[in-house]
């Protein structure tokens, strides 16, 4: 799906609404309206992950699969490797974007371009997502803890009244289940907002099966 497509979905998981005419100017309203909410959560999430003492500034982090609209670290340091850069200039001019998409290959960090060409992702150790397009690919990055030196983080938020949020907060949690290594979490509730996430950034150490 493309950019545009993967908003469109995450509003309807989160508001419920069916029968919705996506090229009428009220829903076109109304999505701009949702991304522009959510994008002003951006900040509150970022401290969620400093309490956990996750930095997300160096160079060797990178923001996984997001768009101009919902990146939560452009401008702060962090490298985006995104597929969904679609020639947008403004985009490419406010951070350090690599057009890409990311996938792990083998237990492997790999970079896949438009045309299918394949490289590792060198030079990056600390991936991290929010809010998944796709849930069953994220769950995927736990191979990527079994690397030494590579970490992960996976966030959520949102709104507590969304009807997405149960099955989002269940990923997390299942993710976090099938880690061998140790973890930070972190977690604030913040009026109608919820935000959650799990990090291996510093708790690359590995331990007994949980």
């Amino acid at each position: 799906m493309s950019y545009i497509e993967n908003l469109i979905k995450q509003y309807i998981d989160a508001t419920g609404k069916k029968d919705v005419d996506i090229n009428s100017k009220k829903f076109i309203q109304e999505l701009y309206k949702w991304v522009n909410e959510r994008s002003k959560l951006n900040s509150i999430y970022l401290e969620v992950l400093k309490s956990m003492n996750v930095d997300f500034s160096d160079s060797t982090s990178a923001e996984i699969g997001k768009g101009k609209f919902d990146s939560v670290v452009l401008s702060r340091g962090t490298t985006v490797i995104t597929p969904y850069v679609e020639d947008d200039l403004k985009f490419l001019s406010i951070g350090d974007v690599i057009q890409a998409d990311f996938k792990v290959d083998n237990g492997n960090p790999v970079l896949v371009s438009s045309n299918n060409d394949v490289k590792p992702a060198n030079g990056f150790y600390h991936f991290m997502t929010h809010n998944p397009y796709d849930f069953k690919a994220v769950e995927n990055w736990v191979k990527l803890t079994y690397l030494k030196d590579v970490s992960i983080t996976i966030g959520i938020f949102g709104k507590k009244h969304d009807k997405d949020f149960k099955y989002k907060l269940e990923f997390l949690k299942r993710l976090r289940d099938k880690l061998t290594c140790k973890y930070n979490e972190g977690h604030n509730i913040e009026n109608d907002n919820y935000f959650f996430a799990v990090s291996t950034r510093y708790g690359k150490e590995k331990i007994k099966n949980r």
